[in-house]
């Protein structure tokens, strides 16, 4: 599996990315893993 590290917001965003501490993934069936949110130290999704 090949998970990338980086997250694509809007400009102006970063501040409030910037809690991120935890990615949110889904795996499809074929086991390819899309990044689908950013969670706080919280696991609350920002």
């Amino acid at each position: 599996m090949f998970v990338t590290d980086a997250y694509f917001f809007p400009e102006g965003q970063g501040e409030h990315f910037a809690r991120a501490r935890y990615g949110e993934f889904r795996v499809n069936q074929d086991g390819v893993a899309l990044l689908t949110g950013l969670l706080d130290e919280k696991q609350n999704r920002l």
